[in-house]
């Protein structure tokens, strides 16, 4: 409930079309096929599954690492548009949205991200 206004926080006619579509065999089927397709792509791709746990855990501490410098690059970024002639946000607005998201991106990065066989991240990325 969003204590605000008294409003469920999904709303009710979200939660009945989720089950009218999770219980359509043809939409079920459809998703299924599209996964199955993506799935055997990605085997294609990537044969070597510790490997792909590897690039995985690779793209999180990058992710991890880009969220943690977000309000930074975005005031780089502001100093940026300026510079070049583009009106930005307001800075301070920027910067209060992109700590709230930098300070809950701990919860968001997967544990996958920390492993003994994950190989070092490249200079730049560190």
């Amino acid at each position: 409930m969003n204590a605000m206004t008294d409003v469920p926080a999904v709303p009710i006619a979200f939660k009945r079309n989720a089950r009218e579509a999770l219980a359509d065999p043809q939409l079920r089927r459809n998703f299924r096929g599209a996964m199955d397709f993506l799935m055997d792509k990605r085997r294609v791709q990537f044969p070597d599954g510790d490997e792909l746990e590897r690039l995985r855990a690779f793209g999180n501490r990058v992710r991890a690492r880009a969220l943690s410098k977000l309000p930074e690059l975005l005031e780089r970024l502001d100093a940026n548009l300026s510079r070049n002639g583009v009106t930005p946000t307001p800075s301070s607005a920027t910067g209060a949205a992109a700590s709230r998201w930098a300070r809950s991106a701990p919860a968001r990065v997967s544990a996958r991200s920390a492993g003994p066989r994950s190989p070092p991240p490249p200079p730049w990325a560190r």
